[in-house]
């Protein structure tokens, strides 16, 4: 526990663990008159390819599936499990998150919404507020405990104002880019393009090079330095040297007698001490404290140490954990439809829409921008608009448009356009009929309907008659 080396050492973390085991969710999503079928597959890559498959799903685990889903199997061979289910309305809390499916039809045809949030945090406002005031707390901290270690030392006050000002300032703003970061790999992964992705990573930190290149941290002659320590691993001694040349050109101030103190500390392996004898005279801490002692009522105190872990964790975890740990929950999502939809932020091929996704595995205390699928289809009714019409009038778009419109009609209104429309014929007079009709009857002394008061039907008139034209 080095609460000093905490962004350092997470940057170390970047380089990713192999070898875990991975567990896949895929839902697949295939619309019915009576609602959407969904169809969930969960299966784990093993440690070993050669690993036979196991049943990885506990019992508690599973049966909370099966009292969502009508049906379930189990395919022993390939390790797979299988649920399936009809959804109405409201998707199903199945792999965490909520979302709707809606079918609009009327004799035109029908139109469809699908829009589900898969896990994740939808209040990002929350999330930014608390880690940006976890910075001020984390800069606050490092400020007095360095205060108890280095402040007769040389530049302290100086490295103490920057602490103060500048570091949690720059810090900040650096948390908010890679947090856009995160939105837009959620993007770029929906639509199956990695060129977004490549494009947006390389955006950022060309970014954040040129933010702390502008506030003298660091220049473009520095980044093979700063590559090679990470490659290498450096020890802590390499990086507090690297950190005190630097800082000491940006501050105009020699840092070093405070910094060989520090790396001393580090050496000695007497950092943890230091860190929690300040800790414990905090309000933080005994806050902490009392805390445990309310969910472990029959224990005894917890090691100081313990209770310092915690409390950096809470200063941490969001700020760095959940950017810069990459998540192991992949999620694909396909819907089937026989054409492509008008609106999706999914990949169209093969008869259907994808989406891939990593969303954030933890429930409990989400924060990262939630995997988002939507997709807008329609789907006309051939026969009754052919016969009507003499061909197809509305589809699309307008078709989408149209089935709103139409399910906002009370069902007077409803009974009374239907008869209207069911009476049209093709032939010349069918734009003059389709014109003449009316929820509120024109006055007697009307002269003209097209100087008419506006009537709720012209908006469907409209999207029919423009069809017609050919607009």
């Amino acid at each position: 526990m080095k609460p000093v080396t905490t962004i350092i050492s997470v940057l170390l973390a970047l380089v990713v663990l192999s070898g875990c085991k991975t567990t896949h969710y895929k839902i697949e999503l295939r619309p019915h008159n009576d609602g959407l079928e969904r169809t969930l597959t969960i299966w784990q890559t093993p440690f070993k390819p050669s690993d036979p498959p196991k049943d990885f799903l506990s019992k508690k685990e599973r049966t909370r599936l099966q009292s969502l889903f009508d049906h379930n199997e189990y395919n022993v061979e390939e390790g797979r499990h299988l649920f399936r289910g009809m959804v109405k309305e409201k998707t199903l809390p199945d792999i965490g998150g909520t979302g709707s499916y809606l079918r609009l039809a009327n004799p035109m045809g029908v139109a469809f919404v699908y829009l589900e949030r898969f896990r994740g945090e939808d209040d990002q406002a929350k999330i930014i507020e608390k880690s940006l005031v976890n910075i001020d707390q984390l800069s606050g901290h490092l400020v007095d405990w360095l205060q108890t270690e280095v402040s007769a030392k040389p530049g302290w006050e100086i490295f103490k104002n920057f602490l103060k000002e500048d570091f949690p300032r720059d810090l900040k703003n650096i948390y908010l880019y890679f947090r856009s970061l995160d939105a837009a790999d959620n993007f770029g992964s929906n639509l199956e393009s990695y060129e977004i992705m490549e494009k947006a990573e390389g955006a950022l930190f060309a970014r954040v090079i040129q933010y702390l290149f502008e506030r003298d941290y660091i220049s473009l002659r520095d980044i093979p330095e700063l590559q090679r320590l990470f490659d290498e691993q450096a020890s802590s001694d390499r990086l507090f040297e690297f950190l005190q040349v630097q800082l000491s050109k940006k501050l105009k101030t020699d840092l070093k007698p405070m910094f060989r103190h520090l790396g001393e500390l580090f050496r000695n392996e007497k950092v943890q001490a230091s860190v929690v004898a300040y800790f414990k005279k905090t309000p933080s801490y005994q806050k902490k404290l009392e805390a445990w002692h309310q969910s472990h009522p029959e224990s005894e105190n917890p090691s100081p140490t313990l209770v310092v872990d915690e409390l950096i964790n809470d200063l941490t975890d969001d700020l760095f954990d959940e950017i810069f740990t990459p998540s192991s929950f992949p999620v694909e999502v396909q819907l089937f439809l026989a054409s492509e939809p008008e609106y999706t932020n999914g990949h169209w091929e093969d008869g259907k829409v994808a989406w891939r996704g990593n969303p954030q595995e933890n429930l409990e205390s989400p924060s990262d921008v939630p995997m988002l699928c939507y997709a807008l289809w329609t789907q006309p009714n051939e026969k009754f608009q052919e016969t009507r019409f003499g061909r197809v009038v509305l589809e699309g778009e307008a078709l989408i448009e149209y089935s709103s419109w139409y399910e906002s009609l009370t069902t007077e209104e409803v009974g009374k356009w239907d008869d209207h429309l069911t009476s049209m014929r093709p032939g010349p007079d069918l734009v003059a009929r389709l014109r003449d009709f009316r929820f509120i009857p024109l006055a007697k002394d009307s002269q003209s309907k097209d100087k008419s008061p506006a009537d709720y039907s012209d908006q469907a008139l409209e999207l029919i008659l423009s069809a017609l034209k050919g607009e």
